[in-house]
């Protein structure tokens, strides 16, 4: 490749970098900025990161354990649960930290 050469590429601040689908979170500021991943990529990565572990609401209740996660309003992490209830993590004790 001639060194006087350079490829300039511009970086689609629309473009998820993860499915390239709509980049509905913005990006960063950082120079050059980069695109943050879509909420569809953030929630599966979430829920990857999430998915298996237990919580329980009361003391008293049973673990039960997570089935999806996804980020909700005010960037509060929202836990589907395997029995079907929809939590906040606030709202939660974590198997292991009691």
């Amino acid at each position: 490749m001639n060194p006087s050469v350079t490829t300039n590429k511009e970086t689609d601040l629309n473009t998820c970098p993860q499915c390239l689908g709509n980049a509905d979170q913005g990006f960063s500021r950082e120079i050059p900025p980069q695109p943050y991943p879509c909420t569809k990529c953030v929630d599966k990565d979430l829920t990857n990161t999430w998915k298996g572990m237990k919580v329980r609401i009361n003391p008293n209740d049973e673990w039960v354990k997570i089935k999806s996660a996804y980020l909700g309003d005010k960037n509060e992490l929202i836990f589907i649960l395997e029995d079907g209830e929809v939590v906040g993590s606030l709202d939660v004790e974590f198997e292991g930290t009691e």
